[in-house]
């Protein structure tokens, strides 16, 4: 396995890119470290690796792509904020409980995927980052959503399957919010935020899995607004 990890290293100085997806590692590689300010994209998803150290971050000045899906870790350097040209983050199927600091640095972040993972709240970090489109935090421990969301500037936010009883009215004055996917959490039909249906951008809202049906979401006040919403988003796909 050396000798293939040496092969992956060698070629991705002239391509930019290493994947080292399911080599089984538990720390990586030395070798590693001696390209990353070459990479653009970084594959070390599928294999058990538990913490991320500084020395993966600190000269990968032009990477845009990583992917630490699927490992066991539990902590990630602050470092990571050196990345100042990374775009999508894929920190899926880990057992993170809090994000670094670091986080807040990455300015051109726009996609990152935190699901399945021991999150009990949605990070703070996250709302730092202006061109950040997409949030997955989808199958954590989130039991609810606090004032904090007012901060996010994502286009879909993705809760799905947490243990959510609760969403702050402040969710409205997310500006670029338009896809809200709150599917089989904890919540009744009263915890949904007039101001999500009536004032908010949202125009797609998943909420099946809940403790109400469907009918009881068309009675919450401003019902119609939303739907106005959702009907002008379908003509545009139709």
């Amino acid at each position: 396995m050396g000798n293939q990890i040496s092969e992956h290293v060698d070629q991705a100085q002239k391509t930019g890119i290493l994947q080292l997806r399911g080599f089984k590692l538990y720390k990586i590689p030395p070798e590693v470290f001696t390209v990353t300010q070459f990479l653009r994209n970084l594959d070390l998803s599928n294999n058990r690796l538990n913490i991320i150290t500084s020395n993966l971050f600190i000269n990968a000045k032009i990477l845009k792509n990583l992917n630490l899906s699927n490992n066991r870790i539990e902590s990630i350097s602050t470092e990571i904020g050196y990345c100042l040209k990374l775009e999508s983050l894929d920190l899926s199927h880990n057992i993170l409980t809090c994000l670094p600091k670091g986080i807040e640095q990455l300015k051109n972040l726009k996609k990152i995927n935190l699901s399945n993972n021991q999150l009990d709240t949605i990070p703070s970090e996250l709302g730092h980052l202006a061109q950040l489109d997409f949030i997955d935090l989808s199958q954590n421990k989130i039991e609810k959503i606090d004032d904090n969301v007012q901060n996010l500037n994502c286009i879909e936010l993705n809760l799905n399957e947490n243990r959510i009883r609760f969403i702050s009215d402040k969710i409205a004055k997310c500006s670029r919010l338009k896809v809200t996917r709150l599917e089989k959490n904890a919540l009744e039909a009263k915890a949904i935020p007039v101001s999500l249906l009536k004032d908010s951008q949202v125009s797609l809202i998943n909420f099946e899995g809940n403790l109400f049906s469907k009918k009881e979401f068309e009675q919450i006040e401003g019902y119609e607004k939303y739907m106005e919403r959702y009907t002008a988003t379908r003509r545009k796909f139709d």
